[in-house]
């Protein structure tokens, strides 16, 4: 539901179709317009969709590490709520259990972890 509120906020369109790039999902600037491919299912493929409309809320134009970047930590936050991450973290000492609780990738967890805690803080025992 969160997805689908950010990508009438965005104002863009996600279609399912195999992206011209050969990916799971591409953002195409000159259309505003989400591709996801027709495959994709469930956890991976929400994942995917809030990372394209990371893309799609900064308007990219190119695929950089800045602009990937931007659109891994747009896609985080709006797949992993803050409260209930540290919640997680307090029940589970896995990434793979604490991804599994909140129905993420653990790669997502280890991301939102960095983000959230950052590098000044002690690295916590999911890590």
């Amino acid at each position: 539901m969160v997805l689908e509120a950010f990508t009438n906020l965005v104002g863009c369109t996600v279609v399912r179709e195999k992206p011209v790039s050969g990916h799971w999902g591409e953002y195409d600037a000159t259309r505003h317009e989400v591709r996801l491919h027709p495959e994709l299912i469930g956890i991976q493929a929400r994942a995917v969709l809030a990372h394209e409309l990371g893309h799609a809320a900064y308007r990219h134009e190119v695929s950089t590490l800045h602009t990937e970047r931007e659109a891994d930590n747009v896609g985080d936050w709006l797949r992993i709520p803050f409260c209930e991450f540290l919640r997680a973290t307090q029940l589970y000492t896995t990434v793979q259990d604490v991804a599994n609780e909140l129905e993420v990738l653990p790669g997502d967890i280890r991301r939102y972890a960095r983000l959230v805690w950052g590098s000044k803080e002690p690295r916590h025992r999911i890590l």
